[in-house]
């Protein structure tokens, strides 16, 4: 099972570094392993917005008509359809997930994000992967269904 972080980053950092990609990859790492750095978390903060606190209980609909069974414990969401199942953990500015293939989050759980807002990064945890879940800036009006990376 893989896992990875969903940070919303604001729209004009996104827009500036969509093709610096790997830039913001070892820059959220950097964060990830020295988060007492009071530079980095200031950077960090001023690049990322937080995730409201009840996002996929306000998303419950849009899952539910999608046939995704949802179970809310707190912080931690279990999505689930057919034989494919997504775990989360929701932060104040970052969404971990575990599944098996990025499949199961483009078809679980990205749609979701994307109907709220389209511009998210992902980054492997477990793996060295990252990348967006739109496409080119001008797209993400169009909210396309990709996990984007130009590493």
């Amino acid at each position: 099972m893989y896992e990875y972080s969903i940070f919303w980053i604001k729209p004009e950092v996104a827009a500036r570094y969509f093709h610096k990609s790997g830039l913001l990859y070892r820059f959220i790492k950097l964060y990830q392993s020295a988060p007492e750095r009071e530079d980095v978390k200031a950077q960090f903060n001023y690049i990322t917005h937080p995730f409201p606190p009840d996002l996929f209980i306000a998303r419950n609909f849009y899952l539910s008509e999608q046939q995704i069974t949802i179970k809310i414990n707190g912080p931690f969401i279990d999505l689930q359809k057919d034989d494919r199942a997504i775990s989360l953990q929701v932060g104040e500015k970052q969404i971990k997930f575990r599944c098996n293939t990025l499949q199961d989050a483009e078809e679980l759980l990205f749609p979701a994000l994307r109907a709220f807002q389209p511009v998210f990064f992902i980054t492997g945890n477990t793996i060295e992967n990252y990348g967006w879940t739109s496409p080119l800036p001008g797209a993400w009006k169009e909210r396309q269904h990709v996990l984007y990376s130009y590493h």
